[in-house]
């Protein structure tokens, strides 16, 4: 399994939180990884522009919440428009690592119904 670190970015957020998004290729896809404890309104513009620049020319993602203990209609509305973005490219697009609180929004949104959720996220 050939697998190459792209970059690392840190980024300052509106409350003096540092997150940090990496992407790594696993197996052919890009696998993007939001180290944030919280995928809110304070930072869901900051993520979506950061892992915009992640996505660019790549067409198969792994989106890895792993790190995210909670995510509100913004955090969701985040995802869902890189969701668009990827799918409008015919790309595909998965999610993985998520919550207790997440797995919970995602049903009671029905948004597990749109999007491909793997139990597992893929290991390095």
């Amino acid at each position: 399994m050939i697998i190459r670190l792209l970059k690392i970015y840190t980024l300052r957020v509106k409350r003096g939180i540092s997150m940090e998004i990496s992407s790594q290729k696993i197996e052919g896809a890009t696998h993007i990884i939001i180290n944030v404890d919280r995928l809110d309104v304070v930072n869901a513009l900051d993520v979506k522009t950061a892992v915009a620049t992640k996505i660019a020319g790549h067409d198969n993602i792994i989106f890895d919440l792993s790190y995210i203990n909670f995510i509100d209609s913004s955090g969701l509305s985040m995802i869902i428009n890189i969701y668009k973005s990827v799918i409008s490219m015919g790309g595909s697009f998965k999610l993985c690592g998520l919550s207790d609180q997440a797995k919970e929004l995602m049903e009671i949104t029905q948004m597990h119904q749109l999007f491909d959720i793997l139990e597992n996220c893929p290991k390095a």
